[in-house]
């Protein structure tokens, strides 16, 4: 008998191995939120409005449109887009943050300038009694909520041009890079050194990365230092001294300055806000 080889997909297999999603935040009530400035988070946020007496007052918006808030509707804003929340104290919400990672280093969203808006996804139902769950229920409520979210997301990435979020496997070439800047993740980071490991010249280095990712050295390097930041600042009882400290910050003002300049909020503000 003679063995037939199995239609062999390598290329989908590695890079669903270096693809990663993961759950930041998971919450359900109401967090008035009046007039902030823009802002962006280095997540992407699922927002699922339950109930809206405040009506056409309470919206989430960004440059170039605004969305009433509705109740039974979802609505997804991706990461590192600067968006406004305009929520009152009678607004009542479930809130996701997740992030969609490839290579270790850029969420698939990153670079998207849109706010998606759907009819609640048939999901809602069970995420709600998912956020009911006792304690002895919890792994089972945890993996089906991984499962839940990530078919919201995979909705969204069909529905808004899937085909697109290829442009993220153009980090590829760069793996050496991010793993450098994934290991010494700190404010002091350099992108000489970084063009070093690819052994080009800092202008050849940058020049390449632009045209092969579509941003900058410099701006991805503080992309994953928002990563970082936020990810220590959404520690419990962690100081933003501890946190500047930590990323190797000349001070807390230093930091504070780099927080508020890539996220539109202090850092302060973030550990109130970030919970939307």
């Amino acid at each position: 008998m003679t063995a037939k080889l199995l239609d062999d997909r390598t290329d989908i297999y590695r890079l669903s191995q270096r693809l990663r999603f993961s759950l930041v935040h998971f919450a359900r009530g109401i967090y008035p939120c009046l007039g902030h400035a823009p802002n962006s988070m280095p997540v992407n946020r699922m927002f699922f409005v339950l109930d809206n007496p405040g009506g056409d007052a309470n919206y989430i918006g960004d440059a170039d449109s605004v969305h009433p808030l509705r109740p039974n509707h979802f609505y997804f804003v991706p990461a590192f887009h600067q968006a406004t929340f305009r929520l009152d104290s009678r607004l009542v919400f479930l809130s996701i943050h997740s992030k969609v990672e490839l290579y270790g280093a850029t969420d698939i969203f990153a670079g998207r300038h849109f706010i998606y808006c759907e009819d609640a996804p048939s999901e809602l139902p069970r995420l709600l009694e998912l956020h009911r769950a006792t304690a002895a229920e919890l792994l089972p409520a945890a993996l089906e909520l991984q499962q839940l979210a990530f078919a919201v997301v995979m909705r969204v990435i069909k529905n808004t041009g899937g085909n697109d979020y290829t442009n993220a496997a153009r980090f590829a070439a760069y793996q050496p890079v991010i793993d450098h800047i994934s290991k010494n993740c700190r404010a002091d980071v350099r992108i000489a050194d970084l063009a070093a490991i690819m052994h080009l010249s800092r202008e050849a280095f940058s020049r390449n990365f632009v045209a092969d990712t579509g941003i900058t050295p410099k701006k991805f390097v503080a992309r994953m230092l928002m990563n970082r930041a936020t990810a220590l600042l959404s520690r419990p009882h962690c100081s933003i001294k501890e946190v500047a400290h930590e990323l190797n910050f000349s001070s807390e003002y230093a930091f504070s300055r780099f927080f508020k300049t890539q996220a539109g909020i202090s850092p302060k503000a973030f550990c109130q806000f970030g919970r939307i």
